[in-house]
C-alpha cells in the first residue's frame, strides 16, 4: 500500500516538478531573483499538485474547502524550509541550478509527510 502510494506521489511529483522547474529557470535566465523565480514555479505547480494529489494520490473524496487550508499551511511549512536550504546553499557559492535542486529533496520529503499523515486524512476539516 505505501509502496504504491509512494509511486504515485513521485509520478505527480514528477510531473509538477517538471512544470515548476520550468519555470523557475526560465525566470533565473530572465535574471529573476532565485526566490521570485523559486516562488513563480512553485505557485504554478502547487495548483497541479492539489488537485493531482487529491484525486489520484490519496483520492480524498471531501470538497476541496475540505483540504486547501491544510494543504496551504503544509506547503507553506515545507516551501519555507525548501527557501531555506536554497539561500544557505546560494550563500556558499553553489551552483543555483543543483542548489534548488537540493532544496527541492527538502519540499518533496516535507510535503509527502505533511500530505499522508495531515492533509489528505479523513479526519481534515
Amino acid at each position: 500500500m505505501i509502496f504504491n502510494l509512494i509511486t504515485k506521489y513521485s509520478f505527480t511529483g514528477i510531473i509538477n516538478s517538471l512544470i515548476g522547474h520550468l519555470v523557475i529557470f526560465i525566470f533565473l535566465y530572465m535574471n529573476f531573483s532565485h526566490n521570485i523565480s523559486s516562488s513563480i514555479g512553485y505557485a504554478i505547480g502547487l495548483i497541479c499538485s492539489f488537485y493531482l494529489s487529491k484525486k489520484f494520490v490519496f483520492k480524498a473524496k471531501g470538497k476541496v474547502n475540505k483540504y486547501l487550508l491544510k494543504f496551504a499551511i503544509g506547503f507553506i511549512i515545507s516551501f519555507g524550509f525548501q527557501l531555506l536550504i536554497l539561500n544557505i546553499l546560494i550563500i556558499y557559492d553553489l551552483n543555483p541550478y543543483i542548489s534548488q535542486f537540493c532544496a527541492s529533496i527538502i519540499y518533496v520529503i516535507l510535503f509527502f509527510i505533511f500530505s499522508k499523515y495531515w492533509i489528505f486524512t479523513e479526519q481534515s476539516i
